[in-house]
């Protein structure tokens, strides 16, 4: 795919040129010319684009596709009837959680005789699976554990796990280290050759399927509970393709209609009703599971997902409310901090800082800020006493996992994937951790990586952005990850009407062509309402179509991304 390169206020724009087989969509789907474009663009066949427009549960792939599935799935049913203890060991982020309590509800709904949830303090336990979870496992009765998102790296407690006589299954979805712990099965998408991106909690749902299947069970109560895994596929920001797609897709239908207490009284707090997309999960529901994890104990999120009694989903939603706000407002403390330390760095390759006293439950989302104003990879590192934890953010041309096995001499430990990674460093290691992560950054990175780029999808008139193509534009959600929402392009458009600021420093006015009128919103654009002149001003413009639309059926607000003012 070729593209024409244009600059405008924030970004270049990454321009693609006219698509064929635009007409072949078309006729073989029954669509509209700009979706059939869309399609295109991305570079979607016939069959592809027919697929992908109808996620449906056939669409999902065989669980003995993935590595150590049958022998993983052999001995949960060995479980099962000889009616063992198994504990779930879980993350304490929103994946954990999910994929630890769909795992429970459904090994409980299959017949394992006892089930115990085990998901460890951050601040005390710290990250995976430890001697601590086994020792538990142990005094519990298990005999097998069962890890979900995480034990990918967990070399000294699978050989402890097998001095205590207990079996481990891992489950997970990072990066595999070049030598695997010694466990009886380790199912982890990425040990293939070309892996796909599922999140922790559709690599539990894989393991259920396969159990499901191997029992000759009716997987419609599995079906059921794909609404906890679209929370977790989406709230983990893996690509929303393929398998995931289906996944998310069709959990997001069965979320709006939940019959779990501890979704419903969640779904309350965060203000949502009706129709769910993805951003219902990224910025209401998913922080607010998070937050436990973050300030206190996952566990309340974990009960809160578990729980059939209305009024302890309620009052645990609310507690998890409560701590969201306070979250916010020691990021936004953090985040003042750390924008102004980033400044003496605008120009590395990859910024690093570090702090005493930083929250290291919220700096995972700071460094994902400081990104997003100086467009660097990012690390955020909280210091407390000797050592500090870290949490790194990336850009899409710097594989973050990889910058850190290349440094990983200066590094007590670390995990991740491709754009987001945490570490445990010693305090006298992080200027010279700093100095080879910006020569690492200096060889893999060219000038124009550090350059933020819109792809933009399509061309459009004004007038194409109508009823008809709103509806059918929810067809290529849910959006996210690997699937974005469109970005149109028009040329040459006149600004009319009033332009005003509004709100915290947004820019709102109306745009005008040949085929129709469209209001807009030029978010954080305040700066700029001199450069644009009712009447008299032409522009070209890169756009979103509002989130809210879709729900609303509002008069279509462009999102506008950037614009550059014509002559």
């Amino acid at each position: 795919m070729s593209y024409q390169i244009e600059e405008g206020l924030r970004f270049l724009w990454n321009l693609k040129e006219k698509e064929s087989k635009v007409d072949e969509l078309v006729g073989h789907l029954g669509i509209s010319p700009l979706l059939a474009k869309i399609l295109t663009s991305r570079g979607f066949s016939k069959e592809m684009a027919r697929d992908f427009l109808n996620p449906s549960p056939d669409k999902l792939t065989p669980p003995k596709e993935l590595p150590d599935m049958e022998k993983a799935v052999d001995r949960v049913i060995k479980a099962i009837t000889k009616a063992e203890t198994i504990m779930i060991h879980g993350d304490y982020d929103v994946d954990g959680i999910t994929s630890v309590s769909l795992l429970v509800r459904n090994l409980l709904r299959l017949g394992v005789k006892r089930v115990i949830p085990y998901i460890p303090s951050r601040f005390i336990e710290g990250y995976g699976l430890s001697n601590k979870a086994v020792e538990k496992a142990r005094d519990e009765g298990a005999t097998l554990i069962v890890t979900a998102d995480c034990g990918i790296t967990a070399h000294k407690e699978a050989e402890f796990a097998k001095e205590m006589g207990i079996d481990l299954i891992i489950t997970d979805h990072h990066e595999p280290p070049n030598e695997l712990p010694n466990a009886y099965a380790i199912v982890d998408p990425k040990r293939k050759e070309n892996p796909n991106e599922l999140a922790g909690v559709g690599v539990a749902f894989k393991l259920l399927q396969g159990v499901y299947e191997k029992l000759g069970r009716d997987m419609k109560p599995l079906l059921w509970d794909l609404d906890l895994v679209a929370v977790g596929t989406i709230a983990d920001q893996v690509p929303l393709i393929h398998e995931n797609r289906v996944l998310a897709s069709l959990g997001l239908k069965t979320l709006e209609h939940t019959l779990k207490v501890g979704l419903k009284a969640l779904k309350r707090v965060s203000g949502i009703e009706g129709k769910i997309n993805t951003y219902d999960i990224l910025f209401r529901i998913g922080p607010r599971l998070n937050a436990a994890g973050r300030l206190s104990h996952a566990k309340n999120a974990l009960n809160l997902l578990l729980t059939k009694d209305p009024d302890e989903a309620l009052r645990l939603a609310k507690k998890l409310d409560m701590e969201n706000k306070e979250r916010q407002r020691i990021e936004d403390e953090i985040l003042d901090e750390a924008l102004k330390m980033a400044e003496a760095q605008r120009d590395n390759y990859v910024i690093v800082l570090s702090k005493e006293g930083w929250h290291e439950g919220v700096i995972g989302i700071v460094a994902s800020k400081v990104v997003e104003e100086f467009y660097r990879p990012t690390f955020l590192i909280a210091m407390d006493g000797e050592f500090g934890k870290g949490s790194g953010r990336s850009i899409p041309p710097f594989n973050i996992f990889e910058a850190l096995k290349a440094t990983d001499t200066f590094l007590e430990t670390y995990g991740g994937h491709k754009m987001a990674a945490g570490l445990r460093i010693h305090r006298s290691q992080i200027e010279v951790f700093k100095e080879a992560m910006n020569e690492y950054g200096k060889r893999v990175l060219k000038e124009e990586d550090l350059k933020p780029h819109i792809k933009v999808d399509v061309k459009v008139s004004l007038g194409e952005i109508n009823d008809n193509f709103i509806e059918e534009m929810e067809m290529l959600g849910p959006f996210g990850v690997g699937n974005p929402m469109p970005i149109f392009y028009a040329k040459n458009v006149s600004v009319v009407g009033s332009t005003r600021e509004v709100g915290n420093g947004h820019l709102r006015f109306l745009l005008k062509d040949e085929t129709g009128y469209a209001t807009a919103i030029f978010f954080g654009g305040g700066q700029h309402i001199d450069k644009l002149e009712s009447g008299k001003t032409r522009i070209d413009v890169v756009f979103k179509i509002k989130e809210d639309t879709f729900a609303k059926r509002m008069a279509y607000d462009l999102n506008i991304l950037d614009f550059k003012v014509k002559g």
